[in-house]
């Protein structure tokens, strides 16, 4: 649906874990909060069933960081090395399909690589 020069997109929770490698799209929409934010996923993210994260980049370091992750309803937590927790924001495109091609990550889009 669009509204004026916008799209509007349903968004879903998600409780499941998630599998696969999602990298930042270069649409510049999305929406945000106003709570401060955890340092930025830069390059992408990947995930595994079993709950094991590997990011790819982000504000703070240039090197993959891997650690584990948790996703309830709206909320996705990634549990750093360090045993730091950074909360983030989840939302699903209701109609990309599952699993899931793409992802809100704090308003931000990120969709599948596909090979």
């Amino acid at each position: 649906m669009t509204i004026g020069p916008y799209y509007c997109f349903k968004l879903i929770p998600w409780n499941k874990t998630l599998d696969g490698t999602f990298e930042p799209s270069t649409y510049q929409g999305g929406f945000s909060h106003q709570q401060k934010s955890p340092p930025e996923i830069v390059d992408g993210i990947t995930f595994s069933r079993d709950g094991q994260f590997t990011l790819l980049a982000d504000g703070q370091s240039s090197s993959p960081t891997k650690g584990r992750y948790k996703v309830s309803g709206a909320a996705l937590t990634l549990v750093m090395p360090s045993k730091e927790e950074r909360a983030y924001t989840l939302h699903l495109f209701a109609d990309h399909g599952q699993p899931p091609k793409a992802v809100l990550i704090d308003g931000r889009p990120f969709f599948a690589k596909t090979n």
